[in-house]
């Protein structure tokens, strides 16, 4: 979906009335064609039920709380998360309308998260599967949006390192032997890019991290090496290495210890580093 597509669902969602019959129209067809769409529509649905319950049952100041625990700190780049309760009650829903009963049934949701602290910036994190190919799908939620892009997804009770595009969201294989109530139950961890930088062929860069630290980086055609300083405040956990194929590689980092990895010969190297 474009940026675009997301604010248009967004409105869809909250307020349908206040938009023109045409631009309703529009959303209808996006929602009947992208199972992406529909999905993330069934996400934001999610979130205004919880807020809607807030605003019904507790005073101004618990409301803001609320949205706090959704959306805080916005400089926090390290979010645990916990699973989410299940809402209580369901508010009268618009995407009924646009979604076949048979479109309802192929997705299943694995588990929602939300931040374990109300000061953490951090939105909500979805994992649905797609029963028609037994696949999953991931998505973060945040506000700002841009604060999705790139996260690193990690369930450490389930062995799993996620890497989101640009849009917070990201299909992948789902683990065979990943039950649906551990899917339920799983704690994860948010991280959001420290530092970004790009690398070309045989290069050699130092990135700087907040706090004083860096990692050097080194490519040859074949292979990089990460290694991240030996002194600085804290350290880098984790780099993604984003070139020509799809799927990004994810390095763990180790304080003066070198990382490496096999790279395609060709092409321009983004890199990200997470704490």
């Amino acid at each position: 979906m474009r940026p675009a597509d997301e604010h248009a669902i967004a409105q869809y969602v909250r307020d349908p009335a206040s938009m023109p019959a045409e631009a309703r129209r529009a959303v209808d067809a996006l929602l009947a064609a992208d199972a992406g769409a529909a999905a993330y529509a069934q996400f934001l649905e999610e979130f205004y039920d919880r807020l809607d319950e807030e605003q019904r049952s507790a005073p101004n100041e618990q409301v803001e709380a609320f949205v706090s625990e959704l959306f805080g700190d916005a400089d926090a780049t390290v979010i645990p998360m916990e699973p989410c309760p299940a809402s209580s009650e369901a508010r009268p829903t618009v995407l009924a309308a646009a979604t076949s009963a048979a479109e309802k049934r192929r997705f299943v949701v694995l588990a929602t998260l939300r931040a374990q602290r109300p000061s953490a910036s951090s939105g909500i994190v979805r994992v649905l599967k797609d029963r028609s190919d037994d696949r999953g799908h991931l998505y973060v939620l945040t506000d700002p949006p841009a604060h999705a892009a790139h996260t690193v997804v990690s369930f450490p009770t389930l062995g799993l390192d996620l890497v989101t595009d640009e849009q917070g969201r990201l299909t992948f294989d789902l683990p065979a032997d990943v039950a649906a109530d551990q899917w339920a139950e799983a704690p994860a961890v948010v991280r959001r890019p420290v530092a970004t930088t790009t690398l070309g062929v045989a290069a050699e860069t130092v990135v700087p991290l907040p706090g004083g630290g860096r990692v050097r980086c080194r490519r040859n055609e074949k292979r990089l090496v990460a290694t991240p300083a030996a002194t600085g405040s804290g350290g880098p956990t984790l780099l993604t290495v984003h070139g020509a194929s799809p799927s990004p590689l994810l390095l763990p980092l180790s304080r003066g210890t070198s990382a490496e990895a096999p790279l395609e010969p060709a092409g321009s190297l983004t890199l990200r580093v997470y704490d």
